[in-house]
C-alpha cells in the first residue's frame, strides 16, 4: 500500500518537478494513464495499470511512456523559458520607451544645451543589453566602486557645481567685455567698477557717445 502511494504521490505531481528518467515504471504507466483518462477513478486507474502489467509489451510501452514525457517536459521548459524572456523583453521595451520619452521632452542638462546626437549617444549607452538581457553601463558601475562613487558624486553635485562654473564665465565674460570697452570708448576702469550686466555696460556706452557728441557740436559751433 505505502509503494503504491509513493507512485501514486509521484505520479501526480507537477510535471516541472518530476524525474522521467528515475521514474518507477508503474508510475509511468499510472501518469500514462492519468493523462488519457483524467477523470477517472484512482481505484479503476490501479486495476488498468495491474491489467496492463500483465502484457508482454509492458516494458515496451512504458519505455515509449518515459520518453514522451521527457520531450514533453523539455518543451514545456523550453515554452516557459520563451515565455519569461518575452515577458522580459516586454517590460525592457516599455522600460526604454519611458527613458526615450523623458530625454525626447529635455532640452538641457545643468546648463547644458542637449541635441539629438549628444541625447542618442548617451541613450544607447544606457539602454544597450547584452546576450543575457543585462545592461553593461550599470554593470560596469556596479562592479567599479570608483566609478560607482563618482556616478554618485556627479548625481549629487553636478549641476549645483555646473551652475558655479557658468556663473564664473559669465562673470569673467562681462569683466572682459567691460575692459574692452573701456579701451576703445576711453572709459577709465574707475568708472566702470561697478558696472555689473549688459544693461550698465549699454548705459555706460551711451553716456560716452553722447559725451563726444555733444563735444563735436561745439566744435563744430565754434567753427
Amino acid at each position: 500500500i505505502a509503494e503504491s502511494r509513493a507512485q501514486e504521490i509521484v505520479a501526480f505531481r507537477g510535471a516541472d518537478s518530476v524525474e522521467y528518467e528515475t521514474m518507477e515504471d508503474d508510475a509511468v504507466f499510472l501518469q500514462h494513464l492519468k493523462s488519457i483518462k483524467p477523470d477517472a477513478e484512482l481505484s479503476d486507474l490501479q486495476a488498468d495499470l495491474e491489467l496492463a502489467k500483465q502484457s508482454s509489451t509492458y516494458k515496451e510501452s512504458v519505455d515509449a511512456q518515459r520518453k514522451g514525457f521527457i520531450k514533453g517536459k523539455a518543451e514545456q521548459k523550453q515554452a516557459a523559458d520563451e515565455a519569461a524572456q518575452n515577458a522580459i523583453n516586454a517590460n525592457l521595451d516599455n522600460e526604454r520607451r519611458i527613458v526615450v520619452k523623458a530625454v525626447a521632452e529635455m532640452t538641457e542638462v545643468a546648463g547644458w544645451t542637449l541635441d539629438d546626437k549628444g541625447k542618442n549617444t548617451v541613450l544607447e549607452t544606457l539602454l544597450e543589453v547584452d546576450d543575457a538581457g543585462e545592461s553593461p553601463f550599470i554593470k560596469e558601475i556596479f562592479t567599479d566602486p570608483a566609478k560607482l562613487f563618482k556616478a554618485a558624486w556627479l548625481f549629487q553635485y553636478g549641476e549645483e557645481k555646473f551652475d558655479m562654473m557658468a556663473n564664473n564665465y559669465q562673470k569673467k565674460i562681462n569683466e572682459a567685455f567691460l575692459k574692452g570697452k573701456a579701451t576703445v570708448l576711453g572709459t577709465t576702469p574707475a568708472s566702470i567698477s561697478r558696472v555689473k550686466g549688459k544693461e550698465d555696460i549699454d548705459d555706460v556706452i551711451t553716456r560716452r557717445e553722447q559725451s563726444q557728441a555733444r563735444t563735436l557740436d561745439e566744435l563744430h559751433a565754434e567753427e
